[in-house]
């Protein structure tokens, strides 16, 4: 395939075919996710050419027929994403398609969808991967720092912090299941 942009094919179909109404052209990385328990839900995070922010993030409620953009968390957080070339941290709930996790240096996440951004307490500095629990807004990230049990409060809409390295020191984890 030629050209730039985010392809798709389909299972029987493998002729792809680039998606429009997110960038095609002057990003760095592109992260997608989806939220499992309403799969028609997609999102799009792009990171900048130059990899020192974030370009935008994108919604699609129709599987990535027609996308609206959503607020930026590095245009509405006073948080660092720059290395998002690098460090890019990406991901939606399994149980609820409106709550997003995204992180670089620092994280940030939304419980509306990206229509507002609130700081993710801060583990350590270069978030990497994030993966959530079945049914769940809890999850586990890997920063430089390791691997750290991120819970959600319900209540107060906000998250807690554990570190699950046990005195283990590491430098980076870069992906896990």
């Amino acid at each position: 395939v030629s050209g730039k942009g985010v392809f798709r094919a389909h299972e029987n179909d493998f002729t792809p075919k680039v998606l429009t109404g997110i960038p095609t052209s002057s990003f760095g990385r592109c992260n997608l996710t989806y939220c499992e328990s309403q799969d028609q839900t997609l999102y799009a995070y792009f990171s900048a050419s130059d990899g020192e922010s974030i370009k935008g993030i994108w919604r699609s409620n129709d599987r990535g027929d027609n996308w609206k953009e959503v607020a930026n968390p590095d245009l509405t957080t006073n948080l660092n994403f720059t290395q998002g070339s690098y460090n890019s941290l990406f991901g939606v709930s399994p149980s609820d398609p409106n709550h997003l996790i995204v992180g670089a240096v620092r994280a940030a996440y939304s419980v509306n969808g990206g229509s507002s951004w609130s700081a993710l307490p801060n583990s350590h500095s270069d978030y990497h991967y994030i993966e959530f629990f079945p049914n769940s807004k809890n999850c586990l990230i890997s920063n430089d720092g390791g691997v750290h049990r991120y819970t959600f409060n319900s209540n107060s809409r906000t998250y807690s912090n554990q570190s699950l390295n046990n005195g283990y020191n590491v430098t980076q984890f870069y992906c896990g299941t």
